[in-house]
């Protein structure tokens, strides 16, 4: 990790997940505070981690820049949000960057950034890394879990709430019958040395079962992924209400009270995050849960 002048520091106070999070520095007018780090790639991979602002809008703003590039600001009152971009393989220089204009502030004056997860390190050693087809499912789902960790031998998994519970496969396959939020523990191997990787509340199932649906009824999203501009058609259901859920559970839009005569509806999504999100069709009688993935 590389600063400039004005460090990013260590905050015990604004976490997004566990005990710690980084926090830029206390700057003035026309300053930047950043955090930097050059990160060697095995293969094509999400980079993903959560950030948070409290900030003078549209003005002093945190930028985050892959090779130079930036790919996105935000700015004012931005609670926890993931951020999730493609990494390709080989050297990338990835930048973290609060910087403010030339007078005024607002909120806190500051960036927070959490939870990172990067892919496999080309930098050798052993680690113990993997992704996963989602970690925000229906119950009842199955989803393939893939190691991406180098110089392993031998892997140990553990996942709470899943069928199996646990697994010495190199790349399991788990169910998760039951609603909830489960760790996930991994370790590894090489023979000589063990390295465990413990993911808190890491795979979300929500309890999409059990909820009685009419043949008539029927939710048509698209397209599917999409930039977060996408149409939702929903036919047989009289007053429905849409819900809209990101991958950590937070509310991202609501409208209610849709008759059968506006049953066709355009949603803009653009300003959050790519992911998976989770849209709730219903009303007193019937429940449709569909996902929807924004690139």
């Amino acid at each position: 990790w590389q600063f400039n002048d004005k460090p990013w520091e260590i905050t015990t106070t604004t976490v997004y997940e566990g005990n710690n999070a980084a926090k830029s520095a206390s700057i003035g007018n026309n300053e930047s505070s950043i955090m930097e780090l050059t990160y060697n790639v095995v293969s094509e991979g999400d980079l993903s981690f959560f950030y948070k602002v409290s900030s003078e809008t549209n003005y002093d703003k945190l930028k985050f820049y892959i090779n130079g590039s930036e790919k996105d600001a935000w700015s004012g009152e931005v609670d926890w949000t993931e951020a999730s971009y493609v990494l390709s393989a080989g050297e990338n220089i990835l930048k973290w960057e609060y910087t403010k204009d030339g007078s005024a502030t607002g909120g806190e004056d500051c960036a927070w950034v959490d939870y990172m997860i990067f892919p496999a390190s080309a930098e050798g050693g052993l680690n113990a890394s993997f992704t996963v087809d989602s970690d925000d499912i229906c119950d009842g789902d199955m989803v393939s879990y893939t190691s991406t960790s180098t110089d392993a031998t031998s892997w140990d998994w553990t996942f709470e709430g899943g069928d199996p519970a646990t697994s010495t496969e190199e790349n399991p396959t788990v169910t998760y019958p039951t609603a909830g939020e489960y760790d996930v523990i991994f370790t590894v191997s090489d023979g000589d040395t063990e390295v465990t990787s413990t993911l808190t509340n890491f795979m979300t199932v929500h309890n999409c079962t059990g909820v009685e649906t009419v043949e008539t009824a029927s939710v048509k999203l698209y397209p599917n992924p999409n930039n977060g501009e996408f149409f939702i058609d929903i036919q047989g259901m009289d007053n429905a209400n849409i819900t809209i859920l990101n991958s950590v559970g937070s509310l991202v839009y609501q409208e209610n009270n849709i008759t059968t005569d506006n049953s066709m509806k355009q949603i803009n999504l653009s300003q959050q995050a790519e992911g998976i999100y989770m849209i709730i069709v219903e009303n007193n009688d019937i429940r449709i849960i569909e996902k929807i993935i924004i690139k």
